[in-house]
């Protein structure tokens, strides 16, 4: 290594000199060692011009340059030049400045007290003076003048970073003197452009780490020296006298190598290069600037030639090269420097990258196939064309998209013109081990062809999608795809997708004249509005595609692997982890090998764009370059893009010459001011505190746990962003007041409209168990369930916000109803069957059973399409799987309570049924639960009903309307079952399940024939027989005699029962 640098400084130094006087280089080597010449010697061969004395070249320089003769030169010492005050170079007419910062000398944090006072690098002196720069308006541009051999590590580290921050704002130039290496080097890698010269020494660092060994020298001199210390390694910097243990040993060897990956992971990320390629081609290495410009790690080094005469114009030289390049690295480009930036139509940025050392590393390599016309992008791991790559996503909340190309699953059974027999059934794409899956949110599924269902698999053979396509006779191609000729789906899942599998289902054949595609494709609808499926002029067009074996267009999210800089921030750009990510955003990937954990996401922040993988690729954006982002506004009238805002200055002047009655207001505003502070910081307090003591801790820690699958998260509100939705809770905003609270509507900020439950009180003790339950009910997603958005803790007691349903409860529609609408007896009929499903979920298909506890009417709102929705979980109490009954104190509303709930404190999921079965009853009677005591009329709707069903006299207590539209048989099965759900003895009332079966199939009319009900009662049970009859296709229905209810067990019943 000594050998190739002494070889690079002698031929450096034969060839210019060479050059200079015109002579062959082999002449004038062969000159140099024949032998030491004198200097007349030198001028004979016209090596020097003249011999002059000191006076005599000063009195040459002043006729050279026209200087009077009582005039002094102004001499500059070259041994100097490092101390010549600051200086700054001009652009656009001198409008503009470039700053020129010194580095020069060792590297250390802090001033010693026994240094040279102009001696070194100050890390602390040298990082006030970037600051300033970056702080200042006035430079466009800054050239760093280093000339270091390195020193220590942290300051080295320091000094990166705040060159890294600089160059964010600004062009910067890293301009190498005699010296560059170590942490000099390390401080160079933060420029967007390095200047070298071709002697400069640079490279590698070095890490040393130690101590003194003295002891040998204190026993000479009889010297001793005793510690006593607490702590292993306490009396490690002062034991001097003694070597290292092994384990002290081990822990510098590791501060050592900390501080080496330290440094090379921070100079792959400035060269924008893989980790290993920078160990692969730095380590151990010291070159000359001629040498590092030759390294792949180095691909923008600039190397300034120059005729060089004294060190001083050499500098000069230097820094002008360095000024033309400040003015170019202002431009904004998402590819490498050197690389391609487009294939055919289709931009490639970086990571990606064509062509050798233009990519991150092999997973975004870029084959362009220039035999296609315009030529194509190819993935070269996959072989899969590239339709689009993106540096964001559409929302700007979830990972950047690359858009490939793949093949659909055909299957043709013969005798389709153009269509080749095929038998092939299934078909997968795997990409495990690399930075890219399949997006859940921006693809579909779809099926195109007749008679089968086809189905998306993942790799544990578990069902992720599918449909069922068929076609009538005589079928021909439509414009739409919603299972006749064509089916689509998306995808239901939120979590990562690295490999998916198309497979025909066992029975699935197409006829002799048809064929079948299937397909996992882009829906470039949802990219441009995630909350629409695809539009009816593109389907016909993709329906089309898939037949023709085509490939198609499929969505992957991508992340970058081993990026150096996992959490550096700064003005312009941020980067995050997959970790960190998962905090801040919604992301679909589950962290289920140890590959994905190395990946990492940047973004240029906002009011800034271009490439944030480059150094300084984020730049901000165009017409605001000259003010601050505060200040930076779009033009939405012209719609003409961003431009800088006239700011209004009030000077200082005015105020302090105002009279005393202004100064006098002036205090007072300023008390004012204070005691808003004041204020403000006890409202903070108090929040705090009332966020810690309602869980919030707890709350947040549920939320990053992560037990192996992500759920959609429960957003914790602010007080403030409440407060602003429903105008400081404004008696306006109310919905209604319950036994539990009061709801108000409001407005949050991206325009949605929730309901905000304000709950009168809620138990300490029961805090944890609260917010258990609120992470579980948020979880559950059902159609017909209000869905819980979300909660604030800041308050005294906690607020929960649900999403708004907007036509009112199904109590008002009952009992208080529109003269213009009444609900039909279907529109009850379909309310009871979804309100039933939901409840039934809520008992058995959710994570943990869920009891109600407060159903009632008005606990069931309706959408704008008047489906149910059940409301207000409140009460609602999650239980273990284990449990059959919770005993608390009788909560719920009057009219609505279980009997048996009552009398034992023992709510089971029975007193849910009987409380639905109410409901039912009010459905059908369109009378309240509990009435007003007027002579002749019963008080209980639940005992005047029983009663009459005694009687076989079910319809005097039925709603008038309803015996005009419904169907007797049907109006029979649902009072026959409000009334198994009303029986006393919990045990004999059905499940919800059973319930939700039995509605579901008296609405769909699904009645067999002969079908017999036994409901039972405390004494005998009335038997209901429905027989089908063929007349006019109605159905008859009589009422059967009474017997006994030991003719028919529990369990058969239920049976019966489910046959409705």
């Amino acid at each position: 290594m000594l050998i190739t640098l002494l070889n690079n400084i002698y031929g450096n130094w034969i060839d210019k000199v060479s050059s200079a006087k015109g002579k062959k280089r082999e002449d004038f080597e062969n000159f140099i060692n024949e032998g030491v010449y004198k200097v007349e010697r030198l001028k004979e061969e016209g090596l020097i011009t003249e011999l002059k004395y000191d006076d005599e070249v000063i009195v040459m320089l002043k006729e050279k340059l026209q200087f009077q003769t009582d005039k002094n030169l102004p001499m500059v010492d070259y041994r100097k030049y490092s101390r010549v005050k600051k200086w700054t170079l001009g652009l656009s007419g001198g409008k503009d400045r470039i700053a020129v910062i010194r580095a020069s000398g060792s590297i250390s944090r802090v001033r010693s007290p026994f240094s040279v006072p102009t001696s070194g690098i100050i890390a602390e002196q040298l990082i006030e003076k970037i600051r300033s720069v970056r702080e200042s308006k006035r430079y466009k541009a800054a050239i760093i003048r280093i000339d270091s051999p390195g020193g220590d590590a942290l300051a080295s580290d320091l000094m990166w970073r705040e060159n890294r921050l600089l160059a964010t704002s600004i062009p910067v130039i890293a301009s190498m003197s005699d010296v560059a290496a170590s942490g000099g080097y390390y401080m160079a890698m933060a420029a967007g452009t390095i200047v070298a010269e071709n002697l400069t020494l640079t490279g590698s660092i070095g890490v040393v780490t130690g101590k003194f060994n003295l002891g040998n020298l204190y026993e000479k001199i009889g010297f001793n020296k005793e510690i006593i210390s607490r702590g292993k390694y306490a009396e490690l910097p002062a034991a001097e006298q003694r070597p290292f243990r092994p384990d002290e040993a081990d822990l510098f060897a590791k501060s050592a190598e900390y501080a080496y990956k330290l440094f090379r992971d921070k100079a792959a990320y400035s060269r924008s290069m893989p980790v290993g390629k920078m160990e692969e081609n730095a380590q151990g290495r010291v070159w000359t600037g001629t040498d590092a410009a030759c390294q792949p790690s180095s691909h923008n080094y600039e190397i300034h030639n120059t005729n060089v005469s004294t060190s001083i114009i050499f500098i000069d030289a230097g820094q002008t090269d360095s000024v033309s390049m400040a003015g170019a690295a202002g431009s904004t480009s998402v590819t490498k420097p050197g690389c391609g930036e487009k294939c055919g139509n289709v931009t490639i940025p970086y990571p990606f990258g064509i062509g050798g050392n233009c990519y991150h590393e092999s997973w975004y390599e870029i084959f362009c196939n220039n035999s296609f016309s315009p030529p194509k992008p190819f993935l070269r791991r996959f072989n899969l064309e590239v339709m689009e790559i993106t540096l964001t996503s559409p929302d700007d909340a979830s990972l950047p998209l690359l858009t490939v190309g793949t093949p659909p699953l055909n299957i043709c059974t013969g005798g389709v013109a153009g269509n080749s027999i095929s038998t092939q059934r299934s078909i997968s794409v795997d990409l495990a081990g690399s930075p890219y899956r399949f997006s859940s949110d921006y693809n579909v599924f779809m099926v195109e062809g007749c008679a089968g269902g086809v189905v998306m698999m993942n790799r544990s053979n578990e069902i992720l999608a599918g449909c069922a396509s068929i076609c009538p006779k005589n079928y021909t191609a439509q414009n739409y795809c919603y299972g006749v000729g064509c089916c689509q789906t998306p995808i239901p899942i939120k979590y990562s997708l690295d490999f998916y599998q198309i497979r025909f289902d066992d029975d699935a054949a197409p006829n002799a004249y048809t064929c079948m595609a299937a397909a996992l494709m882009a829906d470039t609808s949802i990219m441009a509005n995630p909350y629409s499926i695809l539009k009816e002029d593109r389907k016909q067009k993709y329906v089309k595609r898939i037949s023709s074996g085509h490939s198609f267009p499929i969505t992957l999210e991508w992340m970058v692997k081993d990026w150096p800089i996992k959490f550096l921030t700064a003005d312009s750009f941020y980067c995050r982890t997959l970790f960190n990510l998962s905090a801040v955003y919604e992301v679909d990937w589950i962290l289920t090998s140890k590959d994905m954990k190395d990946l990492t996401s940047c973004w240029c922040n906002y009011l800034h764009e271009g490439n944030p993988y480059l150094p300084n690729g984020c730049k901000i954006v165009k017409g605001c370059e000259k003010c601050k982002p505060k200040n930076c506004v779009f033009d939405w009238d012209n719609n003409s893009g961003y431009h800088c805002s006239k700011s209004s200055w009030i000077t200082l002047a005015p105020i302090l010459g105002a009279s005393g009655g202004i100064g006098s207001i002036l205090l007072l505003l300023g008390f004012y001011w204070l005691y808003q502070v004041m204020k403000k910081r006890k409202e903070m307090r108090q929040r705090a505190k009332y966020f810690k003591r309602n869980g919030g801790l707890l709350l947040k820690q549920q939320m990053s746990s992560n037990e192996g699958h992500v759920v959609e998260r429960t957003r914790i509100f602010t007080t403030n962003e409440l407060e602003k939705a429903t105008d400081n809770f404004n008696e306006n905003k109310v919905l209604g007041h319950g036994g539990q609270g009061t709801v108000y509507k409001g407005m949050l900020m991206d325009g949605r409209i929730v309901a905000i439950k304000k709950s009168k009180q809620v138990d300490e003790d029961q805090l944890e168990q609260f917010i258990n339950e609120v992470v579980i009910v948020s979880q559950i997603n059902h159609r017909n369930v209000v869905k819980l958005l979300g909660c604030c803790l800041e308050t005294e007691v906690p607020l929960l916000v649900y999403e708004f349903i907007p036509n009112g409860t199904l109590s008002q529609h009952i009992h208080s109803p529109n003269e213009d609408f009444n609900l039909t007896w279907k529109m009850r009929l379909q309310i009871a069957v979804e309100s039933a499903g939901a409840l039934a979920y809520l008992h058995s298909s959710s994570s943990a059973p869920i009891y109600h506890r407060d159903i009632k009417s008005s606990n069931i709102l309706l959408d704008d399409k008047y489906r149910a929705k059940v409301s207000d979980f409140g009460t609602s109490r999650v239980i273990n799987i284990e449990q059959t009954h919770l005993t608390t104190c009788v909560i719920g509303t009057f009219g609505y309570l279980d009997p048996e709930y009552f009398q034992s404190n023992q709510f089971t999921e029975k007193s849910d049924v009987y409380s639905f079965g109410v409901v039912l009853v009010e459905l059908l009677t369109s009378k309240r639960p509990i009435s007003s005591t007027k002579p002749g009329e019963w008080r209980s709707l639940v005992h005047e009903f029983l009663f009459i069903m005694e009687g076989s006299r079910m319809f005097d207590i039925l709603d008038g309307q309803l015996l005009q539209e419904g169907k007797k048989e049907d109006l029979w099965a649902v009072a026959n079952l409000a009334k198994q759900c009303l029986n006393l003895n919990g045990k004999l009332r059905p499940t919800m399940k059973e319930l939700a079966i039995a509605l579901e199939n008296i609405r769909s009319a699904h009645v067999p024939h002969l079908a017999q009900l036994t409901f039972p009662n405390n004494s005998d049970d009335v038997v209901a027989k429905m027989s089908e009859t063929r007349n006019g296709g109605s159905l008859g229905f009589r009422v059967m005699s009474l017997v006994d209810d030991r003719s028919c067990s529990y369990y058969e019943q239920a049976l019966c029962l489910n046959t409705l």
